[in-house]
């Protein structure tokens, strides 16, 4: 995407992704970018490759699917008006027409397939614009972390099967008490998913834990996080971009970094779907040596 191209949607992008149950307004979006309205649905089709009509379909129904596989506490109703649909039954034909079941299928039976599929159909919002739409995103400072006792699940494999994980994770939590509104959550970097065969990929799901943990079906298992030296801050955004960038900021040096120790690792602040993408936060923790 040409730079030009890249500032005028930057605005644009961010409005959608923290306001996925609102129908766009052509007219109010166009303005927001600076163009007329048949040159910005013209640019925008250019630059995506789909509609705006249809990426923004994409966006309301992977967080819908999100919501109805772990956030049971929210109706199916809710769930639909959430993402911008008047009544039940709008919901439930749009929602099929995506996914090929109802909503209500979906959640007795959550193809957790689909949500990867899912969350690849609106990728094209992560890696066609720029870095810096997010917000509250704070400069990289040394802090001492104190450490942590931890509930872990290890997935070991593809990142394609990453959500089954997640999923198993977020069933052991619901069984035994610990959800993030009591106990903080974690991710742990064991590897990089672009830089590891799709079986040598380990990332860790993890949430603070001081009791023992009992054998358990979904594989949990006690771990910890020592006390470390880190490069911390703030990111708010998607996954993708704060993947990316973690990678800057090692990338650039300027540090001794000491990953043998411990791999990086963010506490997750604000979480999707409760917030949209372009909100959710996390915490990054990057071990460095101690001076």
């Amino acid at each position: 995407m040409r730079a030009d191209t890249r500032i005028v949607f930057e605005k644009v992008i961010a409005w959608l992704e923290s306001n996925s149950g609102i129908t766009p307004n052509l007219d109010e979006l166009a303005a927001v970018a600076g163009l007329s309205r048949h040159h910005f649905h013209r640019q925008f089709s250019t630059t995506f490759g789909i509609s705006l009509q249809t990426l923004m379909r994409r966006v309301r129904t992977h967080r819908a699917a999100w919501q109805l596989a772990y956030r049971h506490s929210m109706s199916v109703t809710d769930i639909g008006f959430e993402a911008g649909y008047e009544n039940s039954e709008s919901f439930s034909r749009a929602f099929k027409r995506q996914t090929g079941v109802t909503p209500s299928e979906f959640r007795h039976s959550p193809d957790l397939e689909r949500i990867t599929q899912l969350a690849n159909a609106v990728r094209v919002l992560d890696s066609e614009t720029p870095d810096n739409t997010a917000t509250d995103t704070s400069a990289p400072a040394l802090v001492q972390f104190e450490g942590v006792k931890l509930a872990q699940l290890l997935h070991m494999g593809s990142p394609q099967m990453l959500m089954a994980s997640v999923g198993a994770f977020i069933q052991w939590r619901k069984l035994n008490g610990s959800p993030p509104s009591e106990s903080r959550t974690f991710n742990i970097f064991y590897s990089k998913p672009d830089n590891s065969e799709p079986e040598a990929f380990t990332f860790g799901i993890a949430a603070e834990h001081n009791k023992g943990i009992a054998p358990n079906k979904q594989g949990v298992s006690e771990a910890h996080i020592p006390a470390l030296h880190c490069l911390s801050w703030t990111e708010t955004g998607s996954d993708g971009k704060l993947q990316r960038r973690i990678e800057q900021v090692i990338g650039e040096g300027g540090y001794d970094w000491d990953f043998e120790q411990f791999p990086p690792f963010i506490e997750r602040l604000r979480f999707y779907p409760d917030v949209p993408l372009e909100e959710a936060q996390s915490r990054v923790y990057l071990p460095v040596q101690a001076q």
